[in-house]
């Protein structure tokens, strides 16, 4: 049997500890409520983003494909003269890391007027384009919506039917460069008086 001493004792070192562990755990509680939760929000938000579910996501059918479209595939199509299509996301996709290589190089689109702003129809990409191009193929190349995004129509129709001058040029053969780009100026006299 317990003495009546020795169970006040008792009861009083427990109580003793209940009020610490209650002191213990409010502690912690303030401590983490002031200075890890911003930290813990902080982390879980950003797996968020890094996941995919980030509204900022780029995708081929959003961003991507439009600058394919106008600044590549004039040239990269069955009937361009450029060595491979690029009328789909299925062919960029195929192509996505040797696009992204040519396009940091500034190798691609062809723009030799580099040292001029301001000229008309310009196809080189802005700095802004380019590094869009980079974060789509590093994020996985995502398509997107399919509905969002038609390829363009490519024809052989003239696109100036009744041109003010024509001339037919001397013979030219193409060389095979299947590396290269080839950039070719071609003097054509006109015989004008003025342009």
């Amino acid at each position: 049997m317990v003495k009546n001493e020795d169970y006040k004792s008792m009861r009083q070192r427990y109580k003793r500890h209940f009020e610490s562990l209650t002191t213990s755990r409010q502690l912690w509680e303030s401590a983490f409520s002031k200075r890890l939760l911003p930290h813990v929000l902080f982390l879980l938000l950003s797996l968020w983003s890094s996941t995919g579910f980030s509204q900022n996501q780029i995708t081929w059918s959003d961003q991507i494909g439009c600058l394919v479209y106008s600044h590549c595939t004039p040239c990269h199509n069955d009937k361009g003269i450029a060595p491979f299509s690029l009328e789909s996301y299925e062919e960029a996709f195929e192509k996505r890391f040797l696009m992204e290589s040519f396009i940091a190089r500034r190798l691609m689109p062809p723009w030799p007027p580099s040292d001029y702003s301001g000229i008309a129809h310009d196809r080189s990409l802005s700095e802004q384009e380019i590094e869009l191009f980079k974060r789509w193929v590093e994020e996985g190349a995502p398509q997107g919506g399919t509905e969002t995004l038609q390829p363009p129509v490519i024809t052989s129709n003239l696109e100036i039917t009744d041109p003010d001058f024509s001339h037919r040029l001397e013979p030219f053969v193409v060389p095979d460069l299947r590396e290269l780009d080839l950039y070719r100026c071609f003097v054509i006299p006109t015989n004008e008086s003025e342009d």
